[in-house]
């Protein structure tokens, strides 16, 4: 019998870093704390494409896939909205420097 894994929802975002093309229904991979991880896009509306080495906000886990925002979607503000008291504004602070670092590089 075929089952769907779980939405299990990460009380608070975790950086990683594309380490191999995303897109809305292309899977690809992450790394997180140095390890690399199978990992697709949760919000589908986020007509984008994220590229090697961009920063990006763990969310969610599907079983053995993470789920991801890249910072520049809107659901990146809507997400900082709810978690605001799980992350602190130097987090923050430094997620927003690394999502300029990156755009400027790009």
């Amino acid at each position: 019998m075929f089952t769907v894994p779980e939405l299990e929802f990460l009380p608070q975002g975790i950086e990683a870093v594309v380490e191999e093309e995303i897109a809305v229904y292309e899977p690809g991979l992450v790394k997180v704390y140095g390890q690399r991880w199978r990992a697709k896009l949760y919000d589908l509306n986020c007509q984008t494409r994220l590229l090697r080495h961009q920063p990006v906000l763990v969310v969610a886990k599907e079983g053995h896939v993470l789920l991801v925002i890249p910072h520049h979607c809107l659901l990146w503000d809507q997400y900082i909205d709810t978690y605001w008291r799980y992350v602190s504004p130097a987090e923050i602070t430094t997620m927003r420097r690394h999502e300029a670092a990156w755009r400027f590089s790009a």
